[in-house]
């Protein structure tokens, strides 16, 4: 996959389902913020692909030609890199 400057794509972790012997209903469950990095652009400088990442809220685009899960983002709004 050909991608064109600072963006990346990140598949997104799993949704939590339950919180250890508590289940967490459907309707409550939220979208992770957490991902890792799959594919880089071309002027990306400071991440590689499977580096994990924490993203902001409002800070990405749905990617579905990747993958279910996926989003494209700009580097530079990546906030902070887990490992």
């Amino acid at each position: 996959m050909n991608i064109r400057g600072a963006r990346i794509v990140v598949e997104r972790d799993p949704v939590q389902e339950n919180y250890g012997s508590i289940i967490i209903p459907e309707q409550y469950r939220s979208e992770t913020l957490t991902g890792t990095v799959k594919y880089i652009g071309d002027k990306c400088t400071e991440l590689q692909p499977g580096d994990r990442v924490l993203f902001g809220m409002r800070n990405y685009t749905p990617f579905p030609k990747s993958g279910k899960r996926d989003v494209m983002l700009w580097e530079r709004d990546v906030l902070v890199v887990l490992s």
